[in-house]
């Protein structure tokens, strides 16, 4: 199994809607032209970290179920034949386009790679100073004190410091993914509910 399809993306939060949840999709005017409803449906259908993606399914069943779980509402009978017919209005067709673009794989390696610079800058800048301010980190081979090795720490440090507080922040994002799959699943399956309707029982 490939690394990172285990895991969600993009998957919601509160009744705010995605757009609430995750600041960045409203970077996609395709996004920005759907209400919470519409754009949950994209999400179910489209989304390769959504619950139903690698689902052997059919398209018929993948759409019951979106529309479902999504809540999306008809005119009337015919607009909904035509929609289950694959033919969906113009701006839901465009943010789907969209929605298939993001790949769960490269950005759950994308965090992962995040957190372990994170813990590398930690351990780079967490060297033990004496009272002095020396450390055997800054002595040459004879052991005597070498300052172009402090100027080099003393530089990195103010950098890492300059750097870590927007790191920090990419990192609570977690570039929209969130936990595992499996987890989540078999709570949900222990309570008999689909994933949505989980969701929308607790908001």
């Amino acid at each position: 199994m490939e690394e990172g399809n285990d895991y969600f993306l993009f998957m919601p939060r509160s009744k705010r809607g995605l757009l609430a949840d995750y600041p960045e999709l409203k970077k996609h005017e395709e996004f920005l032209a759907l209400n919470n409803t519409q754009l949950l449906f994209v999400w179910c259908y489209a989304c390769k970290g959504g619950p139903y993606f690698h689902e052997n399914i059919s398209e018929e069943e993948l759409l019951t179920r979106c529309i479902k779980v999504s809540r999306y509402k008809f005119d009337d009978a015919k607009a909904e034949r035509t929609f289950m017919s694959g033919k969906f209005p113009h701006k839901l067709r465009a943010a789907v386009e969209v929605m298939k673009t993001f790949e769960p794989t490269v950005r759950f390696r994308a965090k992962k790679i995040l957190e372990r610079a994170i813990k590398n800058i930690e351990k780079i800048i967490s060297i033990d100073l004496g009272q002095d301010g020396e450390s055997i980190h800054f002595l040459d081979k004879d052991g005597n004190a070498e300052w172009s090795k402090k100027k080099i720490y003393i530089d990195s440090a103010i950098r890492a410091n300059s750097e870590l507080p927007k790191m920090i922040e990419q990192a609570e994002r977690g570039y929209g993914i969130t936990d595992s799959k499996d987890k989540i699943k078999k709570n949900i399956d222990e309570s008999g509910l689909t994933f949505l309707e989980k969701w929308h029982s607790l908001n």
